[in-house]
């Protein structure tokens, strides 16, 4: 979930993809090699389980840079960890790179995804050439130690209210850094990231018990039902409710 148009390579391995499509929330397997896109206005998650290593790469098109991502999953330990390399150009994409954002979107619109879909690799192809040309690109970063344990605690607490202000009082640094990280590392703000780790929970919930929306909600630390459903229904398309029924409909 990321906002933001994204370009997805997965290179080696596997992984569990879910998707939206046509105000459905569908679900399947891919494998290497894939490209994908996905834009602003959709939904796409993946995930690599256990005893499943994968490389992938992907390319976020935010309004001010390109956010480029290696995630070298080694089966065991969960992202971000040292393998996988984080950073971002000082520029965003280039009007040529808009010109094929824009024509993407058109032939989505027109049921031409098969055409969109051959527009795919001039566009990754275009996005490194505009990131080795960015001379004031910084070299890859590989992910610090101290953000990998916040980005921990941020997900094992998330849904006990943990604030800002407590995580920077943990890890002895200022809140205003805990945001820098996290908009560096994430390309969200503390409660964006917060909030998606809670949504995240609230998913399996739904999905692996019989507990009513208002209990999902308690669990998850949303501070009423009303508060999670609309929560959930932005990034979903349809109430928490719906999607449960939805998905035990596919199973």
């Amino acid at each position: 979930m990321h906002h933001v148009d994204r370009l997805l390579i997965m290179l080696e391995g596997k992984t569990y993809l879910k998707y939206s499509k046509d105000d459905q929330f569908l679900s399947c397997d891919i494998s290497d090699p894939m490209i994908i896109f996905s834009s602003a206005q959709s939904y796409l998650w993946t995930y690599s389980g256990a005893g499943n290593p994968s490389v992938s790469y992907s390319f976020s098109y935010f309004p001010t840079h390109i956010r480029a991502m290696c995630i070298d999953f080694d089966g065991i330990h969960k992202p971000p960890t040292m393998r996988d390399i984080f950073y971002h150009t000082s520029k965003p994409l280039s009007a040529a790179g808009m010109q094929l954002l824009d024509t993407l979107y058109k032939l989505h619109e027109q049921d031409c995804d098969d055409i969109a879909g051959e527009l795919l690799m001039p566009l990754l192809h275009l996005t490194l050439k505009e990131i080795a040309g960015d001379d004031a690109a910084p070299s890859p970063v590989h992910v610090s130690k101290r953000w990998s344990r916040i980005c921990n605690f941020i997900h094992t607490n998330c849904c006990d209210g943990v604030s800002r202000e407590q995580v920077a009082k943990v890890f002895q640094i200022t809140p205003n850094y805990v945001s820098n990280l996290c908009r560096k590392y994430s390309g969200m703000s503390f409660s964006e990231l917060k909030l998606s780790y809670q949504l995240e929970y609230a998913e399996k919930l739904l999905l692996n018990t019989d507990l009513a929306i208002k209990e999902i909600a308690q669990n998850c630390g949303f501070a009423g039902s009303n508060y999670f459903v609309r929560s959930f229904k932005k990034i979903h398309n349809i109430p928490p409710a719906a999607y449960r029924n939805q998905q035990n409909r596919n199973l």
